[in-house]
């Protein structure tokens, strides 16, 4: 989703991280837990990654909207094989997407970007776990042939 800076690139940022003090915080996050509940959340990004081990995996990207949570980021992960694969493609369904290969899947998780999706927040000791209930708003179409540049 972005691309790794080379140790170049960060090297004219050494300076500003070498002079800086962590914060001085407690919880050690900065932000408690956004607190179980149900929520609507914007998609900021959504594609198909690697999981740590190698396996395919959804990522996607959401900021809470609205109340007094809104503008808090949640993550939801959902790896797309062995015994995740049906709890993954219910998440997928409930957001408007279902396909027939795999394959087929990058495609579709671009046109979830600017969807407003309704979604639960479950906490469980330090894990939080990201459903997605539905779709409350989808994402705005564009068509390409309405931009007057190129």
């Amino acid at each position: 989703m972005t691309d790794k800076m080379s140790p170049e690139e960060l090297a004219k940022y050494d300076a500003e991280y070498g002079n800086t003090e962590p914060a001085d915080d407690e919880g050690g996050g900065g932000f408690d837990p956004v607190p179980d509940g149900d929520y609507k959340a914007a998609v900021e990004e959504a594609g198909v990654v690697k999981s740590k081990s190698g396996k395919p995996m959804v990522k996607i990207q959401l900021r809470i909207f609205g109340d007094s949570f809104g503008g808090r980021m949640l993550w939801k992960y959902a790896v797309l094989v062995g015994n995740a694969l049906p709890y993954s493609k219910k998440d997928l369904a409930a957001a408007g997407i279902e396909v027939g290969k795999l394959s087929e899947l990058p495609a579709e998780m671009e046109k979830l970007h600017g969807a407003l999706l309704k979604v639960a927040v479950r906490n469980k000791g330090d894990n939080q776990n990201v459903y997605i209930k539905g779709v409350a708003e989808a994402a705005p179409v564009v068509d390409d042939d309405s931009f007057p540049f190129e």
